[in-house]
């Protein structure tokens, strides 16, 4: 049973002047910022990379960095990238739901 739902997620917040858009003021393109959480493996980051890129063109991926939980079980990604279109948000975060080797997504 795979806990995420596409209703769990969110776009980023403007945040000091960084191009984010909130869901109030999207026009798109703009920049979008989700988390991804995974159980944590020595390869996450390029895990995290390929599933983005199934829908996402590379060029789009502006940054994915990575925290470890307390126990380093479990490991955070934070994704930062452009998005084109609504229709491609949905798509993305659709995908990203289904995913066996995602537990979670904001």
């Amino acid at each position: 049973m795979n806990p995420v739902s596409p209703k769990e997620t969110h776009s980023s917040r403007k945040r000091n002047g960084k191009n984010g858009c909130s869901e109030s003021e999207r026009k798109y393109p703009c920049i979008v910022e989700i988390k991804i959480f995974l159980k944590a493996v020595e390869n996450g980051e390029k895990n995290v990379r390929k599933l983005l890129g199934e829908i996402l063109p590379e060029e789009s991926i502006i940054s994915i960095s990575r925290r470890s939980s307390r126990f380093g079980k479990y490991h955070s990604f934070t994704c930062r990238f452009s998005i084109t279109s609504e229709r491609e948000q949905k798509k993305l975060h659709e995908h990203l739901s289904i995913q066996e080797q995602v537990l979670y997504l904001l």
